[in-house]
């Protein structure tokens, strides 16, 4: 017994508490409107064995070109929810974020060596943080591909021929998640560091010798080629560009928005950003260029939008972790304290499972009236079908729950609307003058509305529809015919 008990180290009781941590970021409430209609896709691309080309959830956009970038990851995650439900995407992200964080650990363990109780410190942090992305949606296995580069690339010195597997990761990522061309930064500002002689000051290149450049070369134009291995082909190659060149997504879509410091959770990675930046002002170790390349360029993606705070967070661990070692100084020699170790991790344990919850489906776990459930039990049980314009967080679930009875006007996949309907809805939504006009522009024959909302007042008042539900969190309206 007391060889066990002396068995169960720090890093036990930080593994344990990690899990932890990632047992209540992923077991919140779902409110998350996009979940709902990856979920249905990947369902239908397994059920018809193929992979959608054009629109046909909308009836406001039927038949439009549709890039499905995402549809391996979709997939993946519409098969474990129809095989063990919401306590498998639970154990699914569970299972890809620790591989993530395990990755980033050791490539931090790289610089700090013995100094483990900095390295699990340095990944609480990062966990904490990241919480707030944890979602059921593929940028998950994303990350796990983002953290993976990393992983291979800091580490292609000691094993150069692991960047071989950097190709054959991108045919994963670009079927995945439109972040590919991540991979393709990182492989190539790696590249670059060890091939510039270039010294400014502190900063200086990671010099490669003749055989590591050809190979890395070499991986580059793999890396690059395997992007078009996919089903959209050169299409996927122009996608990321295309979308963050979308002023119409950039400026209405909440995850592009930049961040917004006020809120807490924001100020939070203002604070870790300005406490890297404050890091590499007082280490004496002097910085590769790759690092500092990476750095502001991830600031600046943070910036540009909070949905890539998280992978400021990822790319800055393995450069806290190298610039932190001098100044911690030595290791501080570790006291062994088994029994409090053994109480620590039994105790995450049984939060783990009182925290692990008890609901089957993801329905069971929603945040109340984040979702009009009733609603559409209503259009159930009265065999109401056909085009409804909705909220724009409700499409996906209306594609969830509804099709093929229900066409919608708008949801998550924010690309195929960009040009014209997203401008149609933000006119509509606005009860104006000019509302009501580009409404019946469209061949609507229900409105699935919030009940506080200003054009379902508009609506109200038209005597061409008709008031036919509410409760407390939507209202109904059917056209008069």
């Amino acid at each position: 017994m007391r060889k066990i008990l002396a068995g169960i180290k720090i890093q036990h009781v930080a593994a344990a508490g990690i899990i932890l941590l990632l047992v209540i970021g992923n077991a919140a409430p779902v409110d998350d409107p996009d979940v709902w209609w990856h979920l249905r896709v990947g369902q239908d691309i397994w059920a018809q064995g193929e992979i959608p080309v054009k629109d046909a959830y909308s009836f406001s956009n039927a038949g439009h070109t549709w890039v499905a970038h995402e549809w391996l990851a979709e997939v993946f995650y519409g098969q474990v929810y129809a095989t063990s439900g919401y306590q498998g995407l639970l154990v699914f992200n569970i299972t890809v974020i620790s591989l993530t964080l395990f990755l980033l650990y050791k490539v931090i363990m790289d610089y700090l060596g013995e100094r483990k109780a900095a390295a699990l410190a340095m990944l609480i942090v990062a966990a904490v943080l990241n919480s707030v992305f944890w979602m059921f949606r593929p940028h998950i296995p994303a990350y796990l591909l983002f953290a993976s580069f990393i992983f291979l690339l800091y580490r292609e010195k000691k094993f150069r021929k692991g960047i071989c597997l950097l190709p054959f990761l991108m045919i994963l990522w670009v079927n995945i998640h439109g972040s590919y061309i991540l991979g393709i930064w990182l492989a190539g500002i790696y590249l670059l560091s060890g091939t510039v002689r270039l010294e400014i000051g502190r900063m200086v290149p990671r010099l490669m010798d003749r055989d590591r450049k050809k190979t890395t070369v070499a991986v580059l134009a793999a890396i690059i080629l395997a992007v078009f291995v996919n089903p959209n082909t050169y299409h996927m190659f122009l996608y990321p560009f295309q979308t963050v060149n979308s002023e119409m997504i950039t400026s209405n879509v909440l995850e592009w928005l930049s961040p917004d410091f006020h809120q807490k959770r924001m100020a939070l990675f203002l604070a870790y950003i300005m406490f890297t930046y404050g890091i590499l002002a007082i280490s004496r170790e002097r910085i590769y260029i790759d690092e500092m390349v990476n750095m502001l360029a991830f600031t600046a993606l943070a910036m540009f939008g909070a949905r890539n705070l998280a992978l400021y967070v990822f790319i800055s661990l393995p450069v806290m972790a190298r610039h932190l070692k001098g100044l911690l100084g030595q290791p501080v020699k570790r006291v062994n304290m088994p029994f409090v170790n053994w109480a620590a991790v039994l105790l995450t344990v049984v939060l783990t499972v009182v925290f692990w919850p008890s609901a089957r489906s993801l329905e069971d776990n929603t945040g109340k009236g984040e979702f009009p459930q009733a609603a559409l039990r209503y259009m159930e049980e009265h065999s109401l079908k056909g085009n409804i314009f909705n909220d724009y967080d409700w499409g996906g679930y209306l594609i969830w729950k509804g099709y093929p009875d229900f066409r919608v006007f708008v949801d998550g996949r924010a690309d195929i609307y960009a040009d014209r309907v997203i401008p149609d809805y933000i006119t509509i939504m606005s009860a104006g003058k000019e509302s009501y006009r580009v409404f019946e522009s469209y061949n609507t024959d229900y409105a699935l509305l919030r009940r506080d909302e200003p054009f379902a007042a508009l609506l109200s008042a038209s005597p061409g529809w008709s008031g036919i539900y509410r409760d407390e969190t939507a209202v109904i309206f059917a056209r008069v015919r």
